[in-house]
């Protein structure tokens, strides 16, 4: 970090089962962060509390663990 450039340093490669170009995830991920905080609000609960029930659709598979931590799903 310290005595180089950013401007020399490697673009990072994308990690396995998420593509390069993740522009296409986008809505699905915005859909599904929003019904998760919505069934929190309706249910009364916290954010950070988990919520049981809840299923990753397939297609944001690869981002599964991520919500999970995320959202603290059971």
């Amino acid at each position: 970090m310290y005595g180089g450039s950013v401007h020399a340093e490697r673009f990072p490669m994308p990690r396995d089962g998420i593509p390069a170009s993740r522009a296409d995830f986008t809505d699905g991920l915005l859909a599904f962060n929003a019904d998760v905080w919505k069934r929190k609000r309706d249910q009364g609960l916290s954010l950070n509390v988990e919520l049981p029930g809840v299923d990753i659709p397939p297609s944001l598979k690869p981002f599964e663990g991520d919500l999970k931590r995320m959202h603290h799903l059971a």
